[in-house]
């Protein structure tokens, strides 16, 4: 039969099926929760500056990043480019390499054919960004859109609608004051917090503002106090052993993702100032980023030698955090560590 004579015989239905466990409400920052944009492809606009010139503040001389350069796979992306920018047009990301628990230890500079209107982010082609009197930027996109439309599989797609993909780039505020950042994927969850200041710089250079990436979640926050909170409770061993059960599995690399199972699977509170719990997770918390700032450039090795080395330099902190969230979980919800504890020891990890 042809679709239309079947099409008044045929009904749908739509449903939605969660494996989550019914009885834990899910948290208020579920839906404060946002992954990061698609900055790719990365050797297109991650950069650093050419040290073997002179800075020049208002335009540096900038060339494709050398570790976006090794670490990428497909070889018709793997080149690289230089040219001056304009710094309006030179912003700062945090990959998750560089989220440590409590701490954020380096930035990464990019290049993005974006501007800054008040509180939020415009994309903009070569000819836009020229005829506002930025040349060197204009330069920069133009080869960017060049390369990418000769070489990318959809030819529909501009290097601006991959970079804002799902609109996740223009959705993001560019005068955030605090922004707390945690790994999209991985083992374990790591968690820290960026500030509007520490985003407004890279080394001397003041740059056009921060730009999450996909391989991070972000959390935008009013006050230090409440970013500081997010960080002590998802950095808590409670909140990372509470996950496991609901995290894919690699075939080589054991659990991946986190994305937003934090808050799916975990009672977290919305912060309350007026509560000492939650105060003083703010203080360890604070307490635990001060210790991180001060070890943080003598951790060596690897990312996974490196986080569980803080966590150990922290574990006083993080103990004490366990016992607050642990509390006001089982507070909240008795059934969902039970049965988390549970699940974790029939699978040996305890």
């Amino acid at each position: 039969m042809v679709w239309r004579d079947v099409r008044p015989l045929v009904t749908s239905e739509e449903a939605a099926y969660s494996f989550l466990d019914p009885s834990v409400s899910m948290s208020p920052y579920y839906h404060r929760a946002f992954q990061g944009a698609t900055l790719n492809p990365h050797t297109l606009w991650f950069v650093e500056l050419d040290t073997s010139k002179s800075l020049n503040v208002s335009r540096p001389y900038v060339m494709t990043s050398e570790e976006a350069y090794k670490l990428c796979k497909e070889e018709k992306w793997k080149l690289r480019i230089n040219g001056l920018v304009d710094r309006q047009f030179l912003f700062v990301t945090v990959l998750s390499d560089d989220i440590l628990p409590f701490f954020i230890r380096g930035t990464t500079l990019t290049v993005l054919p974006v501007a800054v209107e008040e509180d939020r982010y415009v994309l903009m082609d070569h000819e836009a960004i020229l005829s506002h009197g930025f040349e060197g930027a204009s330069d920069w996109t133009q080869q960017a859109e060049t390369i990418f439309a000769g070489r990318s599989k959809d030819q529909a797609m501009t290097a601006q609608d991959r970079l804002d993909y799902q609109h996740l780039l223009t959705l993001q505020n560019p005068n955030a004051p605090f922004i707390v950042l945690y790994n999209k994927s991985g083992t374990n969850i790591s968690c820290a917090v960026l500030t509007r200041e520490q985003s407004a710089h890279y080394s001397d250079l003041e740059v056009g503002g921060f730009v999450a990436e996909s391989v991070t979640y972000r959390i935008y926050t009013s006050t230090e106090e409440e970013a500081l909170y997010l960080v002590g409770v998802l950095n808590s061993t409670v909140v990372n052993d509470a996950i496991k059960p609901y995290q894919t599995e690699g075939v080589y690399h054991g659990k991946r993702d986190i994305h937003r199972r934090p808050f799916e699977v975990c009672p977290i509170e919305e912060f309350d100032p007026t509560s000492a719990a939650h105060q003083e997770i703010v203080n360890l918390a604070r307490l635990g980023r001060e210790k991180m700032g001060r070890a943080a450039g003598s951790l060596t090795g690897s990312l996974a030698k490196v986080r569980e080395r803080s966590r150990e330099l922290l574990q006083e902190e993080i103990a004490r955090i366990d016992e607050i969230v642990g509390e006001s979980f089982r507070l909240m919800v008795p059934p969902l560590l039970e049965e988390a504890d549970t699940k974790e020891k029939q699978a040996g990890l305890f």
